[in-house]
């Protein structure tokens, strides 16, 4: 029979006058650092997070390695201060991995089969792949941000610029361009919309329902909002005048848009989708 044990991390507590002895100093220092890895270990994953890039050497007998930190699978960051410069395995059928790794005077280079990487003992670094002689970075990094970016907003319901679309003969609708740039993405995200403002009792000029709302032309700065409307000539007669066509008609739905104080609510969120660190050993292996 097996126990789960929660969590158990010790919180220190100091009150004046108190007096600390070297062991209650150590004990500090061993829950900052506990408490580091546990977010390093949630948030970042393992693997290379700055630096520890391959340098050629001028032999292809050797690789040299820059100086870098990486995560270990138990959060603990191994670190190599200095470029240094290793020698290169003679080719072989079986993959071999760089490894950096924390000793006690310190951590060290160290090829090792790739079958046999760890995650919880050591950084891998580079592969060198069967039969090959020149090693390559290898592809699993640690994660900048492990949770998604999410942004959002809204367009001013007394000026929302709302435009005339007509995608198709007899069909009009409304559409907006929604600017997103406040939000910070550096990819382009999934956007999610919907109209806002007096949408009940239009009598014969109605917004059709949800599904004809979507977005379009989606970037990085921002997306196209659209909304097909089933306008009654009698409608567009009232706001224009029997002389109606088809500019006046666009110019008409512009104007309701902004009559009935129509705007937009939206949120995009952008997942972390650069980073490989889940990538299996076999997928990198191959």
């Amino acid at each position: 029979m097996t126990r789960t044990h929660p969590l158990d991390l010790q919180r220190l507590h100091h009150v004046p006058d108190e007096l600390l002895r070297s062991r209650d100093l150590r004990d500090q220092l061993a829950y900052d650092a506990e408490l580091l890895w546990w977010h390093q270990r949630a948030v970042h994953d393992a693997g290379v997070a700055v630096g520890l890039g391959l340098l050629d050497v001028g032999t292809p007998h050797q690789i040299g390695v820059a100086p870098g930190i990486g995560y270990e699978g138990s959060g603990r960051d191994v670190r190599l201060l200095e470029a240094t410069t290793i020698a290169v395995p003679a080719a072989d059928h079986h993959a071999m991995a760089l490894v950096l790794r924390r000793r006690s005077a310190g951590t060290e280079l160290v090829w090792i089969a790739a079958s046999d990487v760890d995650r919880c003992r050591g950084v891998p670094v580079a592969l060198l792949r069967r039969y090959a002689t020149v090693p390559e970075p290898w592809p699993a990094r640690a994660r900048t941000v492990a949770r998604p970016r999410i942004g959002w907003g809204a367009t001013p319901p007394d000026s929302t610029p709302w435009e005339p679309w007509e995608p198709a003969f007899a069909v009009r609708g409304l559409q907006v361009r929604i600017d997103a740039r406040a939000a910070g993405f550096t990819a382009v995200p999934c956007y999610f919309a919907a109209l806002q403002g007096e949408i009940d009792g239009l009598r014969r000029a109605q917004i059709l329902p949800l599904g004809r709302q979507y977005v379009e032309a989606e970037t990085i700065d921002g997306f196209t909002f659209r909304v097909l409307v089933a306008f009654d000539r009698r409608d567009l007669i009232g706001l224009v005048g029997p002389a109606i066509g088809t500019l006046a008609a666009g110019t008409a739905l512009a104007g309701y848009g902004a009559a009935r104080r129509l705007w937009v609510s939206w949120l995009g969120l952008q997942c972390d989708a650069a980073a490989p660190s889940a990538m299996s050993l076999k997928d990198v292996m191959r």
